[in-house]
């Protein structure tokens, strides 16, 4: 179960990184 607990954490983390550098590229500045 734990396992499982890890995996959903790095897919929820790869998610939100995507979604934050596809708002990067169409808000620069967010990234100051």
């Amino acid at each position: 179960m734990r396992g499982f607990a890890v995996e959903q954490g790095v897919h929820l983390t790869d998610r939100l990184r995507t979604e934050l550098s596809g708002i990067a590229e169409v808000r620069p500045e967010f990234l100051t």
